[in-house]
C-alpha cells in the first residue's frame, strides 16, 4: 500500500501529465514515487512509456533496473543495467548493483536491489522510503559482496553508508566509512566535508577545520565554505568565520543557513543591530526555521522589546515543539521534531519560562515571586551588624532555603545575591527570572522546618567559590574572632548551615579554623527547608545588573577578607620572595586539559619548574606549597585560588582555551599586588553542552618561552 504521504505528490504528477503527457520529467518522478511506495509494477508501466519518448536517458533505465529487481526480475533488470552502462560507462549505482561475478564463471550475481531503492530512490522520499532496518541491511549486504577490495565505484556507497550511519547517531562510524571512501578517491570533496562535519559532530575541532578547508580546496562549494564559517566561529575565530562567511554568501546571499550564522556571529561580536536585521532576513527566506525565531525573541529581548520577544518565541516553539504555545508553557513535543527539540532545549525551556515570566502566567508547578536584594531599604531584614565597609551580618527571621542551590526566600520575597549556582538548568529551583522585578521558581514543598536559629555558611564543592566566597563568612561564627553584641544570638554559638557532602578539603580547612564539626548542618536531600531565624553573612559590593541579580561571572574581592584567609591558614609569614616554582599539571582532568602540556611542562623544567597536581594534596600542604611559590604556571582551573596564599610579587601565567582571559585570577592577582600573564590557546575538542572556556585546547610554545624568558 503506497504510504499515504505520497498520494499528494503522486496526485501532483498525474496532473502535470494529462496538461503535457510528453513530460518525461514528470513520468520519471511519477515512476519513483511508485517505486519508493511499493508500487513496482505501476512504476514499470510509467517507466515503459517514459523510454518510448527518451529511450537515452540513463536515469530512467536505472530506476527500471531498480524496479525489475524488486520484483524479481533479473534477467530484465540485469539487460536495463547494461543499457545503463552503455550509455554512462561511469555510472556508479549501475556498476554497485550489478556485483562482482560469482566464483567458477557464470553470470553477474544481483545484489540485494535494496542499496539502490534505499539511497538513489528512498533517500529522495517524499514522507516515505524503505525502513531503516532495512536499510542498514542493504548497505552491509552490498558491502560483503563487493568483498575485501571494493572497486573505485563503492566510493559512493562507502560515503552513503556513513550518511546513514551519521543520521541514525553513529558518528565514529560514519567517519571511519568517510575515511574508507576516500582511501578508494582521496580527491572526493563530498567525502571529505562529511567526514569534516562528522568530526564536527564529535567535537574534533582541528581535524574538522582540516579537513572541511581541504574539500574547499578541491571544490569551491558555498555550503563547504558555509560549514568551515561555522566551526570556526564555534572554535572562537569570529575573524575566520567572517571571512569564509562572506565568501560562502557571494553566490547565495539569502540561503538560510549562512544568514542565521551570520546572527549567530554578529551575537558573538556584539552587534545586536546586525543580529536583528540577519534574523529577520533568514526567517525572511525561511519562515519556518523555529530555532531562528527563539534567537531571535533574545536579540528582541536583549535590545528592549519585550511584545516582540513574547511573539518571537510563540511562533518559534510552535515551529519546534509541533503544538500550540501560550503563556503558560508548551505541549509535550511532536516526535517529528524531537531531534531539533533536543539541541535547543536550554533555549526552548528558558522561552518558555521568560513567556511566563512576562506574561503573568505561571504553568503547573511554578509559581512568580518578586525579586529583591540585601542592599535596598525594604528588604525584609530584621537586624544588621556591620564587621567594616563591606560586611554584613544580617538577622532574618521566617527564612526558606533550597539547600546547595542557596536561593533564599525571606517573606515571600527572593533573594539572589548570595549564591554562585551554575546557569539556570532543568535541574534548577529558579527557572528565570528579572522581567517585572519578578522571579519564576519551582512550586516546592518545604521537607523541613527547624525552629532553632542557625549561621548561614552555605557552600560548594568547587575549590574557587569554597575559599573566596564561602569561608570569609566564616569570620563572623569563629569563636574569638567577632562578637555580635547587639545581635539575637551568639553566632559563634550556632549550627552553621553548609552543602552537603563536604569535599575532604572542606572538612579540613573547617578543622583548621578550629569548627566544632558537631555545629554542622546539611540537608539529606536538596529541597526546601525553613528556618525560624537565620544568621546571613553578607558582602555588599558585588556587581547587580537592572533587575537586582548579581552578575555570576564578575568576581569580588575584598582585601580585608583576602587578608584574614592568609592570616587565619598561617600564609602571611611568607609575604618575602618564595622562590619555588611550580607548574599546575591537569593531565588526569575530565575537561579543560592542554593536549601539548608533555611539550610545555619540558620547556617549564629547563626554567626550574617542579609539577605538581594539588588537587593529590592535602589542603594544608596546598596552603604551604603556594606559600612559598615565586611563579605559578599552569591551566585555568579553581586550584588558582590558592594564589591568595602565594606571596606579594608572586606571578601566574595562566593558560586558558578563549580569546579573553576568564576574570577570577586577573582580579585575584591584582587584589594581592601580584603579576598576571594571560596565554591564550586554541579549542581542539569541544565537550559540549559544556561552554568553550572548559574545552580542551592547544597553547603556542612560543608564547609560553617568551613569558618564561620575563621571568
Amino acid at each position: 500500500m503506497i504510504p499515504t504521504a505520497l498520494f499528494g505528490p503522486i496526485e501532483a504528477c498525474r496532473r502535470q501529465l494529462a496538461d503535457n503527457p510528453l513530460l518525461v520529467a514528470a513520468r520519471f518522478e511519477l515512476a519513483r514515487l511508485l517505486l519508493t511506495g511499493g508500487e513496482a509494477a505501476g512504476a514499470g508501466a510509467v517507466l515503459r512509456s517514459a523510454l518510448t519518448l527518451e529511450p537515452a536517458a540513463r536515469d530512467l533505465w536505472l530506476l527500471a533496473a531498480a524496479g525489475l529487481t524488486m520484483t524479481d526480475q533479473d534477467r530484465a533488470a540485469l539487460q536495463a543495467l547494461r543499457w545503463t552502462l552503455i550509455l554512462d560507462p561511469a555510472s556508479i549505482d549501475a556498476t554497485i548493483l550489478l556485483g562482482p561475478p560469482p566464483v567458477g564463471g557464470g553470470g553477474p550475481l544481483m545484489p540485494n536491489p535494496l542499496y539502490l531503492v534505499a539511497t538513489w530512490v528512498g533517500a529522495l522520499a517524499v514522507g516515505g522510503g524503505p525502513p531503516p532496518q532495512a536499510t542498514e541491511a542493504a548497505f552491509r549486504g552490498t558491502l560483503a559482496q563487493l568483498g575485501a577490495t571494493p572497486p573505485p565505484a563503492a566510493t559512493r556507497l562507502f560515503n552513503e553508508f556513513g550518511c546513514f550511519r551519521s543520521q541514525a547517531g553513529d558518528e565514529v562510524g560514519a567517519a571511519a566509512l568517510f575515511e574508507r571512501a576516500l582511501i578508494l578517491a582521496p580527491d572526493s570533496a563530498s567525502a571529505i566535508n562529511n567526514l569534516a562535519n562528522a568530526c564536527s559532530r564529535l567535537g574534533l575541532l582541528c581535524q574538522g577545520l582540516a579537513a572541511y578547508r581541504r574539500a574547499l580546496a578541491i571544490a569551491a562549494d558555498p555550503a563547504i565554505e558555509g560549514n568551515l564559517a561555522s566551526l570556526l566561529l564555534e572554535a572562537g575565530d569570529k575573524i575566520g568565520a567572517r571571512r569564509h562567511l562572506a565568501g560562502a554568501r557571494v553566490n547565495r546571499p539569502r540561503d538560510p543557513g549562512l544568514l542565521d550564522l551570520g546572527a549567530r556571529l554578529a551575537i558573538a561580536e556584539q552587534s545586536p543591530d546586525e543580529a536583528l536585521r540577519a534574523y529577520q532576513a533568514c526567517l525572511a527566506a525561511a519562515p519556518d526555521y523555529g530555532p531562528g525565531w527563539i534567537n531571535l525573541g533574545f536579540v528582541h529581548e536583549n535590545g528592549g522589546r519585550p511584545e516582540a520577544a513574547r511573539t518571537a518565541w510563540r511562533r518559534g516553539l510552535t515551529l519546534t515543539v509541533g503544538t500550540a504555545q501560550d503563556d503558560a508553557g508548551a505541549g509535550p513535543p511532536d516526535a517529528a521534531h524531537a531531534a531539533m527539540t533536543l539541541a535547543l532545549a536550554p533555549a526552548l525551556g528558558l522561552a518558555r519560562a521568560k513567556l511566563a515570566l512576562y506574561g503573568q502566567a505561571p504553568a503547573a508547578g511554578t509559581r512568580l515571586v518578586p525579586l529583591d536584594r540585601f542592599d535596598d531599604p525594604d528588604c525584609p531584614v530584621q537586624e544588621s551588624v556591620t564587621l567594616n565597609a563591606t560586611d554584613r551580618l544580617l538577622w532574618c527571621d521566617d527564612v526558606t532555603v533550597h539547600h546547595d542551590q542557596w536561593y533564599l526566600l525571606i517573606q515571600g520575597r527572593l533573594l539572589l545575591d548570595l549564591v554562585f549556582p551554575f546557569p539556570v538548568g532543568e535541574a534548577n529551583f529558579v527557572r528565570a527570572y528579572g522581567v517585572n522585578g519578578q522571579a519564576l521558581v519551582k512550586d516546592l514543598p518545604v521537607i523541613e522546618e527547624d525552629s532553632a536559629p542557625a549561621f548561614l555558611l552555605a557552600g560548594a564543592t568547587n575549590y574557587y567559590h569554597w575559599l573566596l566566597d564561602y569561608l570569609p563568612r566564616l569570620r563572623w561564627a569563629l569563636p574569638g574572632t567577632t562578637r555580635d553584641e547587639s545581635g539575637p544570638a551568639d553566632p559563634a554559638e550556632l549550627p552553621i548551615l553548609v552543602n552537603r557532602a563536604l569535599a575532604p578539603y572542606q572538612q579540613r580547612s573547617l578543622d583548621w579554623l578550629g569548627v566544632d564539626r558537631r555545629r554542622l548542618r546539611s540537608a539529606d536531600r536538596p529541597g526546601l527547608h525553613h528556618y525560624r531565624r537565620l544568621a546571613i553573612p553578607h558582602r555588599s559590593g558585588r556587581i547587580i545588573d537592572d533587575y537586582g541579580v548579581p552578575v555570576w561571572q564578575q568576581p569580588q574581592f575584598d582585601p580585608d577578607a583576602l587578608d584574614w584567609l592568609r592570616a587565619a591558614f598561617g600564609a602571611r609569614r611568607q609575604d618575602g620572595r618564595g622562590g619555588r616554582r611550580i607548574m599546575i599539571s591537569r593531565r588526569g582532568a575530565a575537561f579543560r586539559r592542554c593536549v601539548n602540556e608533555a611539550a610545555i611542562q619540558k620547556l617549564a623544567e629547563r626554567h626550574g619548574f617542579v609539577v605538581v597536581t594539588p588537587e593529590t594534596l592535602d589542603f594544608v600542604d596546598q596552603v604551604a606549597l603556594f606559600a612559598a611559590c615565586d611563579v605559578v604556571l599552569g591551566v585555568h582551573g579553581a586550584g588558582f585560588a590558592n594564589m591568595v596564599f602565594a606571596p606579594r610579587q608572586a606571578t601566574l601565567i595562566e593558560l586558558h582555551p578563549t580569546a579573553e582571559a576568564p576574570p577570577f585570577f586577573v582580579g585575584l592577582c591584582q587584589a594581592r599586588g601580584q603579576r598576571h600573564i594571560a596565554i591564550p590557546g586554541q579549542p581542539v575538542q569541544a565537550l559540549r553542552p559544556m561552554t568553550r572556556h572548559f574545552w580542551d585546547f592547544s597553547v603556542d610554545l612560543a608564547a609560553v618561552a617568551a613569558a618564561l624568558d620575563t621571568l
